[in-house]
């Protein structure tokens, strides 16, 4: 299996557990230790999926995964005024979700993936193309953090 296609996978399937969990069923670890989601999350994450037309995790395709970030970012409040991603409100998420042995080690990940990709970032992106790179990055960064 290819490295993007390990990367898609990944994606494919937290989002494919969320679109068929019931929310009280729902059971993502991280090494081994829950990672805390919301009724909220959970149901923005399906919204998002619903919005790039994603309703199976086979759905779930390397050009949808830009478009699903860009939603959640959206509406996680994860932007700043500028459309940019927000590096203090993305820690605020890892602090409440992610286990606590691994929440720094997912903390520097994350931003040297917004170092590296957040300021590529164009909200005007119809196309969700410019949210890729971030998106790809932040769920290998998860996969190396979690696996």
């Amino acid at each position: 299996m290819s490295f993007s296609s390990m990367k898609t996978f990944l994606v494919v399937a937290i989002v494919g557990a969320v679109i068929a969990a019931e929310v009280s069923a729902l059971d993502i670890k991280c090494k081994g230790l829950p990672i805390t989601m919301t009724e909220e999350q959970i149901t923005r994450m399906k919204t998002c999926a619903k919005t790039v037309g994603v309703d199976a995790p086979e759905k779930m395709t390397p050009e949808k995964i830009g478009c699903f970030s860009k939603c959640m970012f959206e509406r996680k409040e994860l932007v700043d005024e500028n459309g940019k991603p927000h590096k203090e409100n993305i820690n605020k998420v890892i602090d409440a979700s992610m286990p606590e042995p691994v929440r720094e080690d997912a903390k520097a990940k994350f931003a040297t993936c917004l170092d590296q990709f957040g300021g590529t970032i164009d909200p005007k992106d119809a196309s969700c193309a410019t949210y890729a790179p971030l998106a790809m990055c932040t769920t290998k960064a998860m996969k190396e953090v979690c696996m």
